[in-house]
């Protein structure tokens, strides 16, 4: 009896201990029970969705920074920055910038197209000049200032300007480019040559005597492209007139007569918008942001805008890339003043 006790006790134990045994290699084992198995799954879409939404971003991102580029100041290192007050504190280049728009906000809708009979090619005015020996421009030195027989600073002297000289332009030709983006040098009346942004204009700022055939009524705008000045005019009353920068050559600003197509209270500018146009249809590369007061006169990119970067002593000789360009107060006058469809006529 203690025998059959004995075994049957050792059988239960041995029994207990495979039971044991079992469940230890069970849960030593992997669970891949259907919950795991949901997670993993939820897991691995979860990445896949998150790789595709920020692919597109990163390229983006990419994109941006690889098109960046480092613009100069067109300002003499001596000189104080010039910054537009509602804009960053960043340095920007000394070009006007006729560009089409890369922002959206219009204030006003876009002109009839019917006004599209009177747009003029910007490439159509390249290379206008004066009559040989004509005077179109009169100022002064603004600086000590050495005339040279070709524009272009490798020529050697052949004389001086010192400053408030006054001197006679025949014509704006272009020749090295001395500051960023402006290569504009003026041929004097001897036929030496400075360059532009050394000369200041004098005299008053007041009306210049207008075209044939300029309009009676209404409010319309004129821009001697000459005298570099822009006046208001309601009817045949001016209202006010500024000193403007206007096309420099190779980006002459457009004869003839224009409607103010769209109007934007700030823009950016960019350059590469204006590939086909310019010397050797190259276009330009600057990006000027939070350009105000943006009236487009021009399909492919003419305005009148305030230009910030440009120094207020050199209003009053061309050096922009097509637009007219105004000193920040009398771009925000022009604004109000003018508006959708205000005739601009703009001559020499």
């Amino acid at each position: 009896m203690n025998t059959q006790r004995h075994t049957l006790t050792h059988r239960t134990s041995r029994q207990r201990r495979s039971q044991t045994q079992a469940v230890r290699r069970r849960r030593s084992l992997p669970f891949f029970g259907p919950r795991i198995v949901l997670h993993v799954l939820v897991g691995a879409l979860t990445f896949v969705s998150a790789q595709a939404l920020l692919s597109p971003l990163a390229r983006t991102w990419g994109e941006a920074i690889s098109s960046t580029a480092v613009y100069a100041e067109q300002q003499a290192a001596t000189s104080p920055a010039v910054v537009n007050p509602a804009a960053p504190a960043v340095v920007h280049p000394g070009i006007s910038a006729p560009a089409l728009s890369t922002t959206t906000k219009p204030s006003q809708a876009q002109q009839d197209p019917s006004h599209s009979g009177v747009m003029t090619d910007l490439s159509s005015s390249i290379g206008r000049t004066a009559a040989p020996g004509t005077t179109i421009w009169r100022g002064i030195a603004g600086q000590e200032v050495n005339r040279r027989s070709e524009p272009n600073r490798s020529k050697p002297p052949v004389g001086t300007l010192a400053a408030g000289t006054p001197i006679e332009v025949v014509r704006w030709v272009s020749g090295e480019q001395v500051e960023p983006r402006n290569d504009a040098w003026a041929e004097l009346s001897d036929g030496t040559y400075v360059f532009s942004t050394s000369l200041r204009r004098t005299g008053e700022i007041a009306p210049t005597p207008l075209p044939a055939g300029a309009p009676t009524t209404g409010r319309w705008i004129d821009v001697n492209l000459t005298q570099q000045v822009a006046t208001a005019y309601d009817g045949t009353k001016p209202q006010r007139s500024a000193l403007v920068s206007t096309g420099q050559p190779g980006w002459d600003t457009p004869v003839g007569t224009f409607p103010v197509l769209r109007r934007l209270e700030k823009d950016t500018m960019d350059g590469t918008t204006l590939i086909g146009q310019g010397p050797d249809g190259a276009g330009s590369d600057y990006k000027v942001e939070n350009v105000r007061y943006v009236q487009y006169f021009t399909n492919d990119g003419a305005a009148i805008h305030e230009n910030y970067w440009r120094r207020a002593a050199t209003f009053g000789m061309p050096g922009s890339h097509g637009c007219i360009g105004m000193a920040p107060a009398d771009a925000a006058w022009f604004w109000d003043f003018a508006t959708v469809g205000t005739p601009l006529v703009i001559h020499e």
